[in-house]
Formats: structure tokens, sequence, C-alpha cells
């Protein structure tokens, strides 16, 4: 059913418009956004469509987000992309388990996040072949101690890396 834009203006304009009745009582409209659920102007039809299918409380938080990623600079935005693709492209399992890393990391006192984060740094700076070295290196040292339990290898990994000397820098 195809709608004729007259009306549509004509609606659009009695909800913005102040209706005054017989006893004088101006009643303010309701801003269009509520009145009609429209949303904002500058959203891509993909996302419209998403937000459609949603429940009004998920809908809120997604243009909650929306808002925020405009905020982000194009460098920003750019990553956030990047990893958003790699997540969805993840298998089940692969994505909670890093969702269960993250919540790992996020519950670190500050001091343990930065030093990880700086071990991180010198494990991307690191050649492949510098990496499979320290691998060989890490497995010969567990190889030779006794096995005393389970063990989070991501974080002992990332631990292992060594400090680069200061006149690598």
């Amino acid at each position: 059913m195809r709608r004729s834009p007259v009306l549509l203006v004509l609606a659009s304009s009695l909800l913005v418009t102040p209706v005054t009745f017989a006893g004088n009582e101006t009643v303010e409209p309701v801003p269009p956004a509520r009145a009609t659920g429209a949303l904002p102007s500058d959203l891509p039809p993909r996302m419209r469509q998403k937000l459609a299918q949603m429940t009004p409380e998920r809908r809120r938080k997604a243009l909650k987000g929306w808002e925020n990623y405009k905020k982000l600079s194009p460098e920003a935005r750019r990553r956030l992309d990047l990893n958003y693709k790699s997540f969805r492209q993840m298998t089940p399992d692969e994505r909670a388990q890093a969702q269960k890393r993250f919540k790992q990391f996020e519950s670190l006192p500050p001091e343990q996040k930065r030093k990880l984060i700086e071990n991180w740094k010198r494990w991307q700076a690191m050649s492949p072949d510098e990496r499979e070295k320290l691998r060989q290196k890490k497995r010969a040292q567990a190889a030779a101690m006794p096995a005393a339990g389970p063990r989070h290898r991501t974080n002992d990994a990332v631990r292992a890396v060594p400090a680069a000397a200061p006149a690598d820098r």
C-alpha cells in the first residue's frame, strides 16, 4: 500500500503543531521520534532493518551504541570494524572463549593490565623466528617441570616475552 506524501506531511505537521481545545488548553505535541517510532536519519538501511526486529530495550542500547560509534575517530572506527568482523567470523566456542578472556582481563588490577599490554606489544614486535624460538623455549621449560594442574597458557605466554634490550629499541 503506497502512502500519499501529502498525507504523510499533514500527519507529521499535526504531531509537531500544538493543539488548542475549546477550553483554551494547549496540548504540547509529542516529538516525532517518539510518536512514530522514527529512527535517526543517519542510520544505514541495514541497521534500520535490524532495529525494527529488536525489542524496545535492545533497540535503545543499539541506538546508544550508534551514537558512541559516530563519536569515534576514523582510525578508531576502522579498528572497531576490523575487530567486529573477526569476531563474527569466529565459531560460537571461539567467541565464548574470547569473551571469557576479555572478562578475565577486565578483572585484572591496572598494574597487571599494563604489564600484559606491554608484553603483548613486545610479542607483536618480534619476528616470526623469534616467536618460534620463544615458543620452543617455553615448551622445553614446561616439559622439564612436573605437571602442576591447569594453567592459563595465554597469560604465561605473554608474560614470558623477554624485554627488549635498550640497544634494540
